[in-house]
């Protein structure tokens, strides 16, 4: 009985953040956008701790990870994409429709291949383009910062392209760093700890802030890895190649 408990609490972790991804859902069909990122966030950090729970009690299971996609599509895939949508994308016809729907693709696609994947962390600590739940953060975190600094939801073109480059980033081969108890590399691990400590710590006073500033440091520094990488494998083919003519 005590063994069948411990695979409940991720699972309720789960069904919660599918919940408040359904009522950011609602608030964002009466159009209080506000309220309906706030919601989405909720639903990340409750994500985030469905999977450190699961890992904490030992509880993984299938059942686990097919309901944690599912409600992961829902919540960071659906539920953006349409607050996208409602905020200015309608406004722009065809054009709209289809940044839609790449958001929404782009996301269901991440999971796919994150769920296909036959590579433990043990074996790459990386994900493979950015997690959905980041993405979702992007659309969020701009709702929130221009609530708080103009009073009011600013910069349409701006946040055009945030949601194309959510999308573009979620299928793309960036590394991203997992947050995880797994990760080898316990240097990093611990950076990212004591930064999310840290954020935490300050968002207590200016979320919105540090909120948007603590998401696109964790962008920007996976695309540096991503071209430093590219740099050491032309170097390497260089290399290669130039062993190969002596």
């Amino acid at each position: 009985m005590v063994k069948q408990l411990r695979y409940v609490i991720p699972n309720l972790f789960t069904i919660s953040s599918l919940f408040a991804g359904l009522t950011a859902l609602h608030y964002t069909a009466e159009a209080n956008f506000i309220n309906a990122a706030w919601f989405v966030t909720l639903s990340i950090v409750l994500d985030g701790l469905d999977g450190k729970s699961a890992r904490l009690l030992c509880a993984t299971s299938k059942f686990g990870a097919e309901a944690d996609s599912f409600a992961d599509f829902v919540a960071f895939g659906i539920v953006p994409g349409f607050l996208a949508w409602q905020i200015c994308l309608k406004d722009f016809s065809i054009l709209g429709m289809s940044i839609f729907a790449l958001y929404v693709l782009s996301g269901g696609f991440r999971l796919i291949r994150y769920n296909l994947s036959t590579k433990s962390l043990k074996d790459n600590p990386d994900f493979q383009g950015l997690p959905i739940p980041a993405g979702a953060a992007m659309i969020a975190s701009y709702v929130l910062f221009t609530e708080k600094v103009f009073s009011s939801f600013k910069g349409q073109t701006l946040f055009i392209f945030i949601t194309i480059f959510a999308s573009a980033l979620m299928v793309s081969q960036v590394p991203y760093v997992a947050v995880n108890k797994n990760n080898p590399n316990k240097s990093v691990r611990n950076l990212m700890i004591l930064s999310i400590l840290l954020a935490l710590t300050l968002a207590i006073w200016y979320f919105s802030y540090v909120y948007i500033i603590a998401l696109w440091i964790y962008i920007i520094i996976g695309l540096i890895r991503y071209i430093i990488q590219l740099f050491q494998l032309q170097k390497e083919n260089q290399s290669k190649g130039i062993n190969r003519n002596v």
